[in-house]
């Protein structure tokens, strides 16, 4: 039987990434970790920015202005009355919200929320 077809063996390849066993359940797991963690990561590398100068960092405690990223829900004006005590919002800008008596630490920890664009001296 000359010039019959033989079927040939396939050649032999290395799998590739997407093929191998652990790539799926790490790829969720990275997928996971970056929803989870971005926020806080965000509002820490950015905090530093969001503090004006014009605050006294010497005061046990402030009057401040905190200027939002997003239009203020309940979420937003009960986790900060936790921090100071909430004393309104602007009437012509609705994301600027107050707070009196606000601790140094907790004007940290406000600055680190990713939602919040500038903290001003009220």
């Amino acid at each position: 039987m000359t010039g019959a077809l033989t079927p040939e063996a396939p050649a032999r390849t290395k799998p590739g990434l997407t093929r191998r066993p652990w790539f799926k359940p790490a790829l969720g797991i990275l997928l996971l970790a970056i929803i989870l963690f971005w926020a806080p990561v965000l509002g820490l590398l950015t905090a530093s920015g969001k503090v004006s100068d014009e605050i006294d960092r010497g005061a046990d405690q402030v009057n401040i202005v905190v200027k939002l990223a997003v239009e203020p829900d309940q979420y937003h004006r009960e986790t900060l009355s936790e921090l100071g005590v909430y004393s309104g919002r602007d009437r012509e800008d609705a994301t600027i919200l107050r707070l009196r008596a606000v601790t140094q630490p907790d004007l940290d920890r406000i600055a680190r929320f990713f939602w919040v664009e500038s903290i001003e001296p009220f």
